[in-house]
């Protein structure tokens, strides 16, 4: 006896009868498809004892009595119960078998098309929280445009980003079993040169591109489980071919959320200056995923590579320019100077000759207003660079990058 085809044919049959319950709330008709589904349950497998008779009787008063709705709603749950029971123990059949009624897939949706200018994804994570506080279920997936999750009835919340934990080199995940608490972080980042404040000070690398979005409140219903059940059965045992699958529950759309700060030093007696570095403290540890906001600890990031620009009118002055990825200001950030420290060091063309400048920025950075996420900060260095003799007798060029500034000899300017 083949006892796929067997099930097969019984959920199909309980599928429709439990939608048909539901939506009408006709006790005859619910139990007319009960006590018919029971039937044909107890005449293909020849089932006795105790889950065969629960089968049959469920039937039985569902269709006798002229139950209300629900109490056919519920007969008919004591008939799939019955079915699934006789099923289980010779059920070859994974896919029938990973189905229940209290449970079915529910097809999550997710969009790139804001993300993709800055990277496009080659996976993505979702994670969906159960609201009644049972553990989240955490699906990865290389098919970027939807994942399948089974659930039962309830009320969730999702959040989403691309890749997976492990494959960000800059970045650590916390509390990811905990939507209200769930947060992406910089990971510490080693330094020979510059000196913490304090041990509380993190310094950190720079974030790669990270695009996250977030679900609120979706609901699945009775309704929603039972046509996903009957679509699911139909569509994996070939009485409908569908590439679909599941029940749309929700969509989401990522974002990036790292944010670019453009910094621009102008200075005078550039001629002298060999090469530049630079700490702005008070810069997002991280981003909520679930608050959907950055976080309120704060880090300080390094700026090591800067580009030098002569001014073509005047090339005894000009500018230095460098760029930072960041998860921007910290939440609840007041714009008061002293919430961001840049300290910048300059080394001079006689290589030893090192000048130290602290500068309160909190108040001056300026938001693009053509590139979302995207705050720009000027200085001023004021007063010219001190003339000093290049190292060998002769000017070396502009140092772009960070390396042995030698002997050095360190000036603290006051501003």
């Amino acid at each position: 006896m083949d006892i796929g085809k067997m099930v097969k044919g019984i959920l199909i049959y309980l599928a429709a009868a439990i939608k048909k319950a539901t939506e009408a709330g006709k006790a005859t008709e619910a139990g007319k498809a009960t006590g018919a589904a029971s039937g044909k349950a107890t005449t293909a497998t020849g089932a006795t004892g105790a889950t065969a008779s629960k089968a049959t009787e469920a039937g039985k008063a569902a269709t006798a009595t002229g139950a209300t709705g629900a109490t056919a709603c519920r007969a008919t749950a004591v008939l799939a119960a019955a079915i699934l029971s006789l099923a289980a123990t010779s059920c070859d059949h994974k896919a029938i078998c990973f189905m229940h009624p209290h449970a079915a897939p529910m097809r999550i949706n997710v969009g790139w098309s804001d993300f993709v200018e800055k990277e496009t994804p080659t996976g993505m994570t979702v994670v969906v929280y159960p609201q009644n506080g049972d553990a989240p279920v955490v699906t990865k997936s290389n098919t970027i445009s939807h994942v399948l999750v089974n659930l039962p009835m309830g009320h969730y919340n999702s959040i989403v980003f691309n890749q997976s934990e492990t494959e960000f080199g800059s970045l650590e995940f916390r509390n990811l079993n905990n939507y209200q608490n769930a947060e992406v972080a910089t990971v510490q980042a080693p330094t020979k040169w510059y000196t913490t404040k304090d041990e509380n000070e993190r310094i950190v690398h720079e974030p790669e591109w990270f695009g996250t979005d977030k679900y609120e409140n979706a609901e699945v219903t009775a309704q929603m489980i039972a046509q996903s059940t009957q679509d699911y059965v139909q569509n994996t045992h070939g009485s409908r071919s569908s590439t679909k699958g599941g029940i749309d529950l929700m969509h989401l759309k990522p974002q990036n959320i790292i944010h670019t700060i453009y910094v621009t030093v102008h200075i005078k007696s550039i001629y002298n200056l060999r090469s530049a570095r630079a700490a702005l403290e008070g810069i997002a540890e991280g981003y909520k995923l679930g608050a959907g906001k950055p976080s309120t600890s704060k880090v300080t990031h390094l700026m090591e590579n800067w580009t030098l620009t002569v001014d073509p009118q005047d090339p005894t002055q000009g500018n230095i320019k460098a760029q930072l990825l960041c998860f921007g200001l910290p939440d609840g950030h007041k714009a008061t100077p002293q919430e961001n420290i840049f300290n910048l060091s300059l080394l001079l063309v006689d290589n030893k000759t090192i000048l130290d400048y602290k500068f309160e920025v909190g108040h001056d950075f300026e938001e693009d207003d053509t590139a979302h996420l995207t705050l720009h900060l000027e200085i001023d260095l004021g007063d010219p660079l001190p003339d000093v003799k290049p190292e060998g007798g002769e000017g070396g060029g502009f140092d772009a990058s960070v390396n042995d500034w030698g002997e050095e000899i360190e000036h603290e300017v006051e501003l």
